[in-house]
């Protein structure tokens, strides 16, 4: 299973991976480009989101170097954080968005030891390093003189000083800009690696989804959630009418009365096909031989529906349906599933083992 990739969508041929933590410490940067080069046979586009304060810049040049090389178009977007390394990433890019809340910054690299004094082979390193990231940065149009005296600086960008230089291609409107853009950058880190739940389902076709419940392809997996949940509301509403629609009618009919109305509700819920025929099969015939009792007297319609209605109950039981909320357990499912516990409950603990033989039996 792949640790980064979240999804892959095999009908649009588009990947979606996560660049979330510090490069070499929280991110394996070598078994990052590897799973993104393995997608390049896979999918012609790669969404690339990133938030991240940078990390080590010789593990991180691996990734570029993947981008690079890769034929499928890699857009990343930026959700909050995209500083050093993680920023010469994101610009390597062949499109880049930013949130209009996040912050992107450039510096000069640094000794891997601080510490060490310098001697001219790692001074020449360092600034064929430094060569390297600037080629890197400026390839998006900001000269690489300005980028050198940028990094120098090490300059924070918010999101249109980073359009403004050209860094980034577009800007997303997220409506967030005022809850988040004065967060430090701890912070901001913090709170977007929070609210991210990773995809279980790598192989997740969020897409299909979204085009079934009538939702772009550009929905967002809470969006389609979201839609899911609405529709699982709008049928229960339509199932609850239909439902007070046929027993009206049995009402009516006199095959529903106060007495089995409770009992014809739960019949719904098990088994509504049959819930509607016996509520509508009222026969007209009290002459014929479905109409009287053995005695010879008119059968009423409720009580063939009374009759009719024990009978399905005690089959659906029969087949280990339980009525919609109901629970599974009760005394029949024990008496052919765990015969024992009843033998013991009863021993144990009289008063629980009458409450489910009598709850079983006030539900026939």
């Amino acid at each position: 299973m792949n640790k980064y990739v979240d999804i892959v969508n095999k009908d649009t041929k588009e990947a979606t991976m996560r660049l979330y933590g510090e490069i070499g410490r929280q991110i394996d940067a070598d078994l990052f480009a590897q799973e993104l080069a393995a997608l390049d046979d896979r999918v012609d586009k790669i969404h690339l989101h990133i938030n991240s304060p940078g990390g080590d810049v010789i593990s991180g040049l691996s990734i570029v170097s993947a981008m690079r090389t890769m034929a499928a178009f890699i857009h990343v977007h930026i959700d909050g954080i995209a500083a050093s390394m993680a920023a010469v990433i994101a610009i390597a890019a062949d499109k880049v968005s930013m949130q209009d809340y996040a912050k992107l910054m450039i510096h000069n690299p640094y000794p891997s030891d601080s510490d060490a004094e310098m001697n001219d082979k790692m001074r020449k390193a360092l600034a064929s390093l430094t060569d390297t990231l600037q080629t890197i940065l400026s390839r998006r149009g900001c000269k690489k003189e300005k980028i050198g005296s940028l990094m120098s600086a090490e300059t924070w960008f918010t999101a249109d000083e980073a359009k403004a230089e050209g860094l980034v291609d577009e800007i997303v409107s997220s409506q967030r800009a005022d809850e988040l853009k004065n967060l430090t950058t701890t912070e901001l880190l913090t709170r977007i690696a929070n609210e991210y739940k990773p995809v279980n389902n790598n192989e997740m076709d969020l897409t299909k989804i979204a085009a079934k419940l009538g939702l772009p392809a550009t929905a967002t997996e809470q969006q389609v959630l979201d839609a899911i949940e609405a529709n699982r509301v709008k049928l229960e509403e339509q199932h609850n009418r239909l439902v007070d629609h046929y027993l009206a009618l049995g009402v009516k009919n006199g095959t529903v009365t106060d007495k089995n109305k409770d009992r014809m509700k739960k019949l719904a819920s098990a088994d509504f096909d049959l819930f509607a025929e016996m509520v509508t099969d009222v026969k007209d015939d009290p002459e014929g031989e479905e109409g009287k009792a053995g005695d010879g007297k008119a059968v009423t319609p409720t009580i063939q529906a009374t009759g009719r209605l024990s009978a399905a109950l005690e089959e659906l039981k029969a087949k280990g349906v339980p009525a919609r909320g109901a629970d599974a357990r009760d005394w029949l499912w024990y008496s052919k599933n765990n015969p024992k516990y009843l033998d013991e409950l009863e021993k144990t603990n009289p008063a629980q083992f009458q409450k489910l033989l009598d709850d079983y039996e006030n539900s026939l």
